[in-house]
């Protein structure tokens, strides 16, 4: 996605660690000058409701990372129709200051899993701020989020469209 602002994009209030406040969709448009009309709001579902949950509940867990000098780790679990959309968690980097780091682990099902990987993980850099990895299981079934995954527990868990109340293993996840 083309990184520019126009003139209007600059009136978009910022939050005191530098995050874009962006309270509608409208103000998504104008940020990223996008005509009205443009499907972003389909597309940019998932990544800007990561973003507004980094923004809105983040606030401990950022502050922390950047004290501590370290990456802010988020696992997004029940991760299925994202899988579709990898590229437009870009945009996540994008709204967030440059030296805010992200390490973001999506735990997919491993049916869901993508076919192409002969591992049950894959790792890519989205920009300059932003990793993802994507690795195959459930939390409580075949991933313990303390030591299987990246190295040590997250900051914050999201489950996007996760179906908390139709699979059992998601009991493990809303009690950890």
């Amino acid at each position: 996605m083309q990184e520019t602002q126009s003139p209007e994009a600059r009136l978009i209030q910022t939050d005191d660690r530098g995050l874009p406040i962006l309270s509608s969709w409208e103000h998504y448009y104008r940020l990223r000058s996008l005509p009205p009309r443009s499907p972003a709001a389909l597309l940019g579902t998932y990544p800007l409701t990561l973003y507004y949950a980094i923004q809105r509940y983040g606030i401990v867990p950022l502050t922390v990372a950047q004290m501590l000098d370290k990456p802010l780790k988020i696992h997004i679990v029940g991760v299925e129709k994202e899988l579709n959309f990898v590229d437009w968690f870009q945009e996540v980097g994008f709204l967030l200051p440059e030296e805010v780091m992200i390490e973001m682990t999506w735990v997919v099902r491993e049916d869901m899993f993508p076919q192409c990987s002969q591992s049950k993980s894959i790792s890519m850099q989205l920009s300059t701020n932003m990793k993802l990895s994507i690795i195959g299981g459930t939390y409580g079934d075949s991933i313990d989020p303390n030591f299987d995954v990246n190295g040590g527990p997250p900051d914050m868990i999201i489950g996007m469209n996760a179906g908390l109340y139709a699979y059992d293993s998601w009991r493990y996840v809303v009690s950890y």
